[in-house]
C-alpha cells in the first residue's frame, strides 16, 4: 500500500492564542473552513506566526484527530 500524501493548501491565519511552548492558531484556507492547530513556538529562531499571515499547511491522515459531533 502507498504510503498517503498530505493534502497541502494555502491558508491565512485567522488567529494567533501564545501558549509559551506552542501556539494556538486558527487557520482559514480559500474554502473558508476553520482548523486549529498547535504549533511550536519558534520565536527563538526568529520563525513566529502572526495572524493575517499567509501560510502553507499540509495534513496528513497521521495527523488528524476525530472527534464525535454533538
Amino acid at each position: 500500500m502507498r504510503p498517503a500524501r498530505p493534502i497541502l493548501s494555502r491558508a491565512r491565519i485567522e488567529e494567533e492564542i501564545f501558549q509559551g511552548a506552542t501556539d494556538h492558531l486558527i487557520l482559514v484556507p480559500a474554502d473558508g473552513t476553520r482548523l486549529g492547530v498547535v504549533v511550536a513556538n519558534e520565536s527563538a529562531l526568529g520563525d513566529i506566526f502572526h495572524a493575517g499571515d499567509l501560510v502553507y499547511c499540509g495534513l496528513h491522515t497521521d495527523d488528524l484527530v476525530v472527534v464525535k459531533a454533538e
